[in-house]
């Protein structure tokens, strides 16, 4: 049986956050009721928020549209042709992924099957990376559920 090691007490670490450090942390939910079901902020709203000196050299992001291909009452259709992929967010929840569709908005990625939405995961992360277009289909409750790239 071994005997128990003493480990030396370790000492505090003050919690300071550089504004580098701040400026990389994604976005907190707007309200605390928000959950995996709530839209993350709008991208424009997270760049202005982080902004520092360097930000300022840098180009200006592409202009976010947030209109959508709509029919009737809001209802989208099912496939959705030629679209980029320009940011990606998480929730703490496993099934808390949205993506932004650049003309379209914040979509959130089906979470129905957990092996399926980490494929959609990591698809989605693949088109905004590589900046490809995509093709995907939205189920009845708007999510996608099929990605392609």
């Amino acid at each position: 049986m071994a005997t128990p090691v003493a480990r030396k007490p370790r000492k505090a670490v003050p919690a300071t956050v550089t504004a580098a450090e701040a400026a990389q942390a994604p976005p907190a939910p707007a309200t605390a009721e928000a959950g995996p079901d709530t839209p993350p902020p709008a991208p424009a709203a997270m760049m202005a928020a982080a902004t520092t000196a360097q930000d300022m050299l840098a180009p200006a992001p592409p202009s976010l549209d947030e209109q959508g291909i709509a029919i009737g009452d809001g209802l989208t259709v099912g496939w959705v042709h030629h679209r980029m992929i320009t940011h990606l967010w998480s929730y703490d929840a496993v099934t808390g992924v949205w993506v932004w569709v650049d003309g379209i908005g914040w979509k959130r990625l089906s979470p129905v099957s957990e092996h399926g939405h980490s494929h959609l995961c990591l698809l989605a992360t693949l088109a905004t990376d590589r900046n490809l277009p995509v093709d995907y289909h939205e189920d009845a409750a708007g999510r996608i559920d099929q990605l392609l790239v």
